[in-house]
């Protein structure tokens, strides 16, 4: 369906590919990254864990649930594992799948692959030097109000509550 793309720019995190798309001769591009995981732990009071992280990219803290890039040829469940641990410092002792989406399929390849974890056990974090985080836990109620005042602005955050709050709970 489309002529070839070019790669025009090539990062650390994605890429930028770029092409004529045939039938209208427009150029198209989209941004190729690698899939992600996104993580909503559940504490053994059966509160929610969220992250209030500094992101450079916004100038700003969001509240968030722990997520991050799968690696080479890791899985999805193993990457959720990973960055619950490195970023929280909480093993899960069970991981179910929740849901699966596109980010924004209009101009961006990645998939957000969200977990539940539970059975959390307490270990120590390994965050990388530029992630600047805060936890705090909140009732499922305290967060869905977050989420109706706009206080969650996250879309990986608000799925999964949501998607928790509808078909899980």
């Amino acid at each position: 369906m489309s002529s070839k793309r070019r790669v025009v720019y090539k990062g650390p995190v994605f890429s930028v590919e770029e092409w004529n798309i045939p039938k209208t001769g427009t150029r198209f591009a989209r941004i190729v990254g690698d899939d992600a995981v996104g993580v909503l732990p559940i504490l053994g009071s059966g509160k929610i864990l969220l992250e209030r992280q500094y992101r450079h990219s916004l100038d700003r803290y969001l509240y968030e649930i722990p997520a991050g890039h799968i690696d080479g040829k890791e899985s999805p469940p193993h990457a959720a594992r990973r960055e619950l641990l490195e970023e929280t410092g909480y093993y899960a002792g069970k991981l179910t799948k929740l849901v699966s989406f596109y980010e924004a399929p209009g101009s961006y390849t990645q998939i957000m692959h969200v977990y539940l974890a539970e059975d959390l056990k307490q270990g120590s974090h390994a965050r990388e030097v530029n992630e600047i985080i805060s936890l705090k836990s909140v009732t499922l109620k305290e967060a869905m109000g977050m989420i109706k005042t706009n206080t969650i602005r996250d879309a990986k955050t608000i799925c999964g509550i949501l998607y928790y709050s509808a078909f899980q709970k």
